[in-house]
């Protein structure tokens, strides 16, 4: 049987390491998102 690499610890520290990570890149993506949708929504109200 091979033996394994990382333990299962190992391994959710690696996983929360990341998420840690992503979660605020994905918190601007959506805040500049909702921004664009902003925008465009009131130049949609300003050409009516």
């Amino acid at each position: 049987m091979a033996q394994r690499r990382h333990t299962p610890d190992q391994i959710l520290a690696k996983l929360r390491d990341a998420e840690e990570r992503g979660n605020p890149a994905l918190k601007r993506l959506v805040a500049r998102q909702a921004l664009d949708n902003q925008v465009l929504k009131d130049i949609a109200e300003g050409n009516s």
